[in-house]
Order: C-alpha cells, then sequence, then structure tokens
C-alpha cells in the first residue's frame, strides 16, 4: 500500500464476517470517507486536510490497493451493506460522509438503506446516478480511453495524474492495476450507476452537498446540475479550475467548501 500520513492508523477488521481495512487518524467530530475508483492514493491529500480539524474513518473497498477480492462483496449495494454494518460495529453515532466520485455512488446507497446513522452527505465528483436516454452517454468509458484521453478527462491539471497513473513509480503501478479491475467488478455493468437509484434518492431527507470541478470532463455537461437536483435537500458547489477530483486540482479551495458543510 502507498504510505499514509504518519497520523493516520490502519486497523484489520472482520466486519458482517468479511475482512475489511479502516485507516483512522485525526482529531475532532467523526466523518466517514470514502475512496474513488482509483484507490486511496489521491484522497491522502484530502485525510491531511480533514485530519487536522475531524476524526476520519477510512474504510478500503475489498479487492482496492492490497486488499483481497470477496464473492460475498462485489457490488456497491454489496459494499453499502458492508459500511453500514461497520457503523453499527464501531457503535458510532450519526455522522457524515464524505464520498468521492465511485465513494459518493456507495454513500447515497448507504443512505437509502440507513436513515438513522447518517445525517448528512458531502459528495465531491459523484458517480452513481444515470440520466437522460439509454443511448446517451454520462460518465466517459474508463476502461477504453487511452491514458492520455483518460489523463485529459479527469484532471485540469495533468501533473495530479501521476499519483494514479502509470508515470508512477513500478509498486505503484501494481496498485493501479490491481484498483482498476477493482472497479471494473463494482462499476462495470451496469456502468457506474445503479438502475432506478433515484427512486430513492427523492425520499432523503438528509442534506446533500455537491462539490464538483468546473473544468471535469468525465461526465456530461449539466450531470451535476441534475445530479443535485435529484435529492429534496440538494445543493452544488462548483471549484473553478478543477476537474472530476477537485480534492487533487485545487485542495485546499475545495476544503475550504467543504469545511462549512462538517459537523
Amino acid at each position: 500500500m502507498r504510505g499514509t500520513d504518519t497520523a493516520i492508523s490502519i486497523e484489520q477488521m472482520t466486519v458482517a464476517g468479511e475482512s475489511l481495512k479502516v485507516l483512522r487518524g485525526g482529531n475532532g467530530p467523526k466523518v466517514l470517507v470514502l475512496h474513488d475508483e482509483w484507490g486511496i492514493g489521491g484522497d491522502e491529500i484530502l485525510w491531511q486536510l480533514l485530519s487536522k480539524e475531524f476524526e476520519i474513518i477510512a474504510p478500503i473497498a475489498p479487492g482496492f490497493e492490497d486488499t483481497a477480492a470477496s464473492s460475498r462483496t462485489s457490488t456497491v449495494r454489496d459494499l453499502a451493506l458492508l459500511y453500514n454494518a461497520l457503523l453499527v460495529q464501531l457503535s458510532e453515532g450519526p455522522m457524515t460522509v464524505i464520498g468521492v466520485s465511485f465513494g459518493a455512488w456507495v454513500a447515497i446507497e448507504m443512505a437509502v438503506m440507513n436513515k438513522t446513522k447518517i445525517t448528512k452527505l458531502v459528495l465531491l465528483g459523484p458517480l452513481g446516478l444515470r440520466f437522460g436516454s439509454p443511448e446517451q452517454r454520462n460518465i466517459a468509458d474508463l476502461f477504453a480511453l487511452s491514458e492520455p484521453q483518460l489523463v485529459e478527462s479527469l484532471y485540469a491539471n495533468p501533473d495530479i495524474a501521476r499519483m494514479v497513473t502509470s508515470e508512477s513509480p513500478r509498486e505503484d503501478v501494481i496498485t493501479w492495476a490491481r484498483n482498476r479491475e477493482a472497479s471494473a467488478v463494482y462499476g462495470w455493468e451496469p456502468y457506474f450507476h445503479t438502475p432506478g437509484l433515484q427512486c430513492w434518492t427523492e425520499q432523503l431527507t438528509i442534506p446533500v452537498a455537491i462539490i464538483h470541478g468546473g473544468e471535469d470532463r468525465f461526465v456530461m455537461d449539466g450531470y451535476f446540475e441534475r445530479y443535485a437536483e435529484s435529492f429534496p435537500i440538494g445543493s452544488r458547489i462548483e471549484i473553478a479550475g478543477s476537474g472530476h477530483f477537485p480534492h487533487l486540482d485545487a485542495p485546499q479551495q475545495t476544503f475550504e467548501a467543504l469545511k462549512p458543510l462538517l459537523p
């Protein structure tokens, strides 16, 4: 696993019979942080900012990083059930969940199942919902794009891509390939969304804040506007000059937008 900040500890847990690696650190109100489709590498910047004022709880989805894949947890809904069981096992009170891209999809699935343990969703560059006709592509094909195309669609600052692409050192390339495989397991079909999920998002009574990059080319135009409108208490913040991962392209600006939304 790539190096983490010294303030972050790793706990190996058994949750609902599953082996689950959970990273924890920081001081203050607790927040659950769910990683994106590239694993935890890019989220380390976010953790460093959050851990100064919040205690983060960050599980690693089975199959990502150096964790074993699981036949019992192979869909986003499975993952949401597992993470909800984690909250119960930790005996934590209701908390805010921060989800990044793929992790935002998981966060929504958690919230529609569990209306007592989650008080707010803060979603960065979220995936998981689909709009328009069946022929209309909402999200770029992560698995079909060449690496230069992928970098262009995801990042406003291509130099950031060294953290998660094959430009990284060899050991990180292996992790990158494992994370790409895990993303395919969870998100290949249907492609990075749950059919009919909007029927449930329309019934959520907790605040849902969307934070997204102003230069996100990974999703179709207007995607995040429609995303925010899918929740009764939905709001949207655009981070200028950033791509699909605003916390990478503009970390301080993203944190400043994020902080007032947290407990």
